[in-house]
């Protein structure tokens, strides 16, 4: 096993893959054994590389889970910035109609008084 460092703290990483055992078998099929060796290296570090590890998963869903939470914190400010957007939108319109319906009665209430005065 080797250590690897991850967030600063040591880890254990599991052996992915047995370069002993792999070598091995490749110089029972005939292989000299510095080439068996030397395939054996190779074939850790691509499954190195390419494999990920339970430790690995658990280290992106926690990752995952802090993202999650951030980006679900940024809708919620959103939402809420949104919604009292549209609030004082409403209000305003209100406001405005309000007006508008007070200047329209004021300008009916002159124009009845207008018209029994001529009458």
């Amino acid at each position: 096993m080797s250590t690897v460092t991850v967030n600063m703290e040591p880890v254990i990483a599991p052996v992915l893959f047995d370069t002993l055992r792999y070598a091995k078998r490749l110089q029972e099929i005939g292989f000299p054994r510095e080439q068996a060796e030397g395939f054996a290296e190779l074939q850790r570090e691509i499954v190195d590389e390419r494999l990920a590890t339970k430790a690995d998963i658990r280290r992106l869903e926690a990752e995952l889970e802090v993202k999650f939470k951030e980006l679900d914190a940024k809708i919620d400010t959103v939402a809420k910035e949104f919604d009292a957007k549209i609030e004082f939108t409403a209000k305003n319109l209100e406001y405005k109609l309000t007006v508008r319906l007070g200047s329209m009665m004021a300008a009916s209430v002159v124009i009845v008084a207008a018209l029994v005065k001529l009458l």
